[in-house]
């Protein structure tokens, strides 16, 4: 997959805009797409949609420690998780989570610097995006900028721990989807690993 394609997947996953101002942020020129793209598109799009949600705290990527844990969700490529069975709970508005490993760093809060690996799939199994091609955790500050879905279904884990979401289309990309990766009114389901909080 080429950076110009990775890049557009990633905004497509996370970022509650067109795909269009994602674009604005992507490059072929040969640089690093993952240098300050993330931040920068979500501050952008933020920008461009007038949301009222206050962005991704640009410092959250500077901040993290440079030595990160190896990635247990990246050390294969991901694939669909299982959603069938119990130890799932359900949060108000339909969001569904299950830990499937239990961390033991810091507790991820919202307005902590965090940084997030991350699978997200549709429900017959097509995966739109992962950070694990691009080898570096999401940077988030968990108060704006990405789907309502991750707002609401990632706080509480703690460093080291994976989560499986369900997320109702009404809390990713609703009625309208997101360009041709995320189709309307689609249902997403997203492992993900916190891998900092600070």
């Amino acid at each position: 997959m080429n950076r110009m394609t990775t890049a557009a997947l990633l905004c497509a996953a996370l970022l509650p805009l067109s795909a269009v101002a994602c674009g604005q942020t992507t490059s072929t020129d040969g640089a690093d797409p993952n240098a300050a793209a993330p931040t920068t598109a979500v501050d952008t799009a933020a920008d461009q949609a007038g949301a009222g949600a206050p962005p991704v705290d640009a410092g959250a990527a500077q901040d993290a420690p440079a030595a990160m844990p190896a990635s247990q969700l990246c050390a294969s490529d991901p694939t669909l998780p299982d959603v069938s069975g119990d130890g799932f709970t359900e949060l108000e508005g339909g969001l569904k989570y299950k830990d499937t490993v239990v961390g033991t760093g810091a507790e991820v809060k919202p307005g902590m610097a965090s940084a997030i690996h991350y699978a997200g799939f549709l429900e017959d199994g097509t995966r739109f995006d992962t950070s694990c091609t691009r080898g570096a955790p999401y940077p988030t500050d968990l108060t704006g900028g990405v789907i309502d879905g991750w707002l609401q279904g990632i706080p509480g884990m703690k460093v080291g721990g994976r989560r499986i979401l369900v997320i109702p289309s009404e809390l990713g990309y609703g009625a309208t989807g997101n360009g041709p990766a995320i189709p309307p009114n689609a249902t997403l389901i997203f492992e993900v690993e916190a891998a900092v909080s600070q």
